[in-house]
C-alpha cells in the first residue's frame, strides 16, 4: 500500500488503518489533537467603483468573488473508527469539502 505525504494524500486514503499493529478493539496510545486533517486555503477578493452623483450622494458597483481560485478544500477525515465489532467501512476517509465552490456576486450600493 502507497504511503502519502500530508500534502499528497487522496480524500479516500487519507488515513491507512492498516498500518496500525494492535489488536482489534484495543486502546491505542494516539494523543489527542494529533488527528488532523488536510490543510485550508481560502482566497477571497472584491472590486469596486465608486461614483459621484453629487456632492452628497455616491453610487458603488461592487464585484465580489469568493474562492476565486477554486481550490478544493476537503474536510477532516471520519473520526468514528469503530462500527459495533468492526472498523467502519467510512473511517479515515474524507466525504465532504470544507469550503463551498467558487461564487461571485454584484452589489450596487447608494451612499449619502
Amino acid at each position: 500500500m502507497p504511503i502519502f505525504s500530508h500534502l499528497h494524500r487522496p480524500p479516500l486514503q487519507w488515513i491507512i488503518l492498516n498500518s496500525t499493529t494492535s489488536g482489534r478493539l484495543t486502546f491505542g496510545n494516539l494523543s489527542r489533537g494529533s488527528f488532523i486533517g488536510p490543510s485550508l486555503f481560502n482566497g477571497d477578493t472584491a472590486l469596486l467603483k465608486k461614483f459621484s452623483i453629487n456632492e452628497k450622494w455616491n453610487f458603488q458597483f461592487r464585484a465580489e468573488a469568493f474562492n476565486v481560485l477554486n481550490h478544493a478544500n476537503f474536510n477532516t477525515p471520519n473520526a468514528i473508527v469503530f462500527f459495533g465489532n468492526s472498523i467502519s467501512p467510512s473511517a479515515g476517509i474524507i466525504t465532504d469539502t470544507a469550503t463551498r465552490e467558487r461564487q461571485i456576486q454584484f452589489a450596487v450600493r447608494i451612499l449619502f
